[in-house]
């Protein structure tokens, strides 16, 4: 499979995409210490008593995992956090750090984080986009699909992070016993759009806010749900709409699912209430 060409959250950027991706594309990430033996020689004494951002990238999965901020040291801040990823686990980080003055901190840290949710978290869309654009049969077997629940300690935990994917837009795919049942989209809140359907809210069928809910049987079959994030970059407002709201119809005309209503209106789809689902976002 070739490479994504996207992104993953501050990987590799593509010339051009940098004029969209101005602070991501000029990052310059180094690994914060070197080992000699027992001991780990930090690489970060330049930002002793320095203010400013700092982003931190696992290395592994090619995506960024924290942005935090230091109004009085970074190398304390920075230190302080790579020290608890190694505890967890993650000895695969680099940083990345934009010195700056204490008023000038808010700014960078949202338009940092503006510019990262642009890029996918994840390479669904490419898997099938050349699919989709030919409009050719959807090798649904390429997807990734997931249990949309786990349970640790005993409690009910989801499975994809809110964090990550709740201000994105894209479609999903619900299948039950290995069956497509339903295909939903939303332009803006993925993670809840999906999520709604399993939980127990009862609406009025003839309302416009109306959706299919499966919450009743979760613990009778097994659900599985594909997240496919379309990506934004690139796109205008409308143009970005218009892709999502083609892309559902070319899912639902290729898988037929179950519960859909056949008709697709191609009307703005409105946010959704929110609805309180549990969830259990990583530390970061």
């Amino acid at each position: 499979m070739k490479k994504n060409h996207y992104g993953k959250n501050g990987s590799h950027i593509e010339p051009f995409l940098q004029k969209e991706l101005p602070i991501l594309s000029s990052l310059k990430f180094i690994k914060p210490f070197q080992i000699n033996g027992l001991n780990r020689t930090w690489s970060l004494s330049q930002y002793w008593r320095k203010l400013g951002v700092y982003v931190i990238k696992d290395e592994q999965k090619e995506r960024i995992i924290i942005i935090g901020n230091a109004k009085y040291c970074l190398y304390k801040a920075i230190t302080r956090c790579i020290r608890k990823l190694i505890r967890l686990g993650n000895n695969n980080c680099t940083v990345a750090v934009i010195p700056s003055k204490k008023k000038e901190i808010p700014k960078i840290l949202n338009l940092l984080r503006n510019e990262i949710k642009k890029i996918p978290i994840n390479d669904e869309y490419q898997k099938i986009e050349i699919f989709f654009k030919n409009k050719k049969t959807l090798p649904i077997e390429v997807l990734d699909f997931r249990s949309p629940y786990a349970y640790k300690n005993g409690k009910r935990i989801c499975t994809f992070s809110k964090a990550s994917y709740n201000v994105r837009g894209g479609t999903y795919i619900i299948r039950e016993n290995e069956n497509v049942v339903y295909v939903g989209m939303s332009v803006k809140w993925l993670y809840q759009a999906m999520y709604n359907h399993f939980s127990p809210y009862q609406l009025d069928r003839h309302s416009q806010h109306y959706r299919v809910e499966y919450s009743e049987t979760l613990d009778k079959y097994d659900y599985t749900v594909a997240l496919i994030e379309v990506p934004a970059i690139g796109r205008s407002e409308k143009c970005f709409k218009e892709e999502v709201f083609s892309f559902e119809k070319y899912l639902i005309k290729q898988l037929n699912p179950r519960d859909n209503i056949k008709e697709v209106e191609e009307e703005e789809q409105l946010v959704p209430e929110p609805i309180p689902v549990p969830d259990e976002d990583p530390p970061f």
